[in-house]
């Protein structure tokens, strides 16, 4: 019930601080472990968290994860994409959809598809401006910066 919630949520936040400090497998076993606790949430919900919480949680578990699957090595990244696109169909239009786009797009640039990251990024800005985000938040300037990215490698300078 609530307690396998509770360390589930947990679990997540341990695995982000291992992101930051770059240690992907451990990373890697807490996510799997918190997206195993909270898969049964998704179908029979929780006594005390709310159905918008459970989803939007379980997305921002699959978009860590993801991130774990294309920086650590080696790059697994048709296995991120996936996650990705399982957290952005879980995602409404919200500052976290920004954020997953952002983050396929960064997995299209490293494939060398310009012009399916430079989509990605410009939806991605536009969430971010419906949500509200200052143009000076790093999410937002991130976005400028990879659709620079984008338009030097395409020759656009526009």
């Amino acid at each position: 019930g609530e307690s396998h919630w509770t360390v589930a949520t947990v679990l997540h936040e341990m695995a982000v601080v291992q992101i930051k400090k770059k240690n992907f497998k451990e990373a890697e076993s807490l996510l799997s472990r918190s997206l195993a606790l909270k898969h049964p949430f998704l179908t029979v919900g929780g006594p005390d968290v709310p159905m918008d919480s459970i989803v939007r949680e379980q997305a921002a578990s699959l978009h860590q994860l993801a991130v774990v699957f294309v920086d650590g090595k080696p790059h697994r990244y048709q296995q991120a994409e996936g996650l990705l696109n399982r957290a952005l169909a879980l995602e409404g239009s919200g500052s976290a959809r920004a954020a997953t786009l952002q983050q396929l797009a960064r997995l299209a640039i490293r494939r060398g598809r310009w012009a399916v990251a430079e989509e990605y990024l410009l939806v991605a800005m536009e969430l971010s401006r419906n949500a509200h985000l200052a143009p000076t938040h790093a999410n937002f300037a991130c976005a400028h910066r990879q659709l620079g990215q984008v338009y030097s490698r395409q020759g656009d300078h526009n």
